[in-house]
């Protein structure tokens, strides 16, 4: 029953474009992008042999998705490892429970084998979104295409839930 759930989200994950975000002007803007700025200009030459002045330092961290993949990359090894772990020991109460039957080691095996179910899970999550961040983080934004030119753009999207499936459809223009 979980295994349609996951692949609807990897398919939603692998399929979804970069948001944009359309301005009053009629252009658009792809979230999480800096506009370009031009190059600074230097208006007082400093004398020769002082050091170039520095610029000043930033206020705010900037975190770009290649760091985001890491972190998720790091949580999917670490969670695997903790299922892992915990599997083992459901799997040690469970044979403790064949050669000595009674509720307690039942009860015991059940809930270390979902702790680890859960973990496990955790881990395919976050590789998963960990690998669709560092795939994105090396592509290139795409170029807005010019004011003049009215593009027809037509986006599918599939849906997979629990009870079925489907697609959903935008058109811009």
């Amino acid at each position: 029953m979980r295994a349609p759930l996951l692949l609807g989200l990897c398919a939603f994950a692998l399929s979804s474009a970069a948001p944009t975000r359309a301005l009053a002007d009629g252009s658009e803007v792809v979230v999480g992008v800096a506009p370009e700025t031009p190059a600074p200009t230097v208006t007082e030459t400093a004398p020769r042999g002082s050091p170039p002045a520095s610029p000043p330092p930033s206020t705010t961290m900037e975190v770009g998705p290649r760091v985001a993949a890491l972190v998720l990359g790091g949580v999917a090894v670490a969670s695997a490892g903790v299922g892992i772990g915990f599997g083992v020991v459901a799997l040690n109460e469970k044979s403790k429970f064949d050669s000595h039957p009674n509720f307690p080691a039942a009860n015991l095996a059940n809930e270390y084998a979902v702790v680890s179910d859960v973990c496990l899970g955790g881990a395919v999550v976050a590789a998963v979104t960990s690998i669709v961040l560092l795939v994105r983080s090396y592509e290139s934004p795409p170029a807005a295409p010019p004011k003049e030119s009215h593009a027809l753009t037509f986006l599918v999207s599939p849906m997979i839930t629990l009870h079925g499936g489907g697609a959903g459809a935008a058109l811009r223009f």
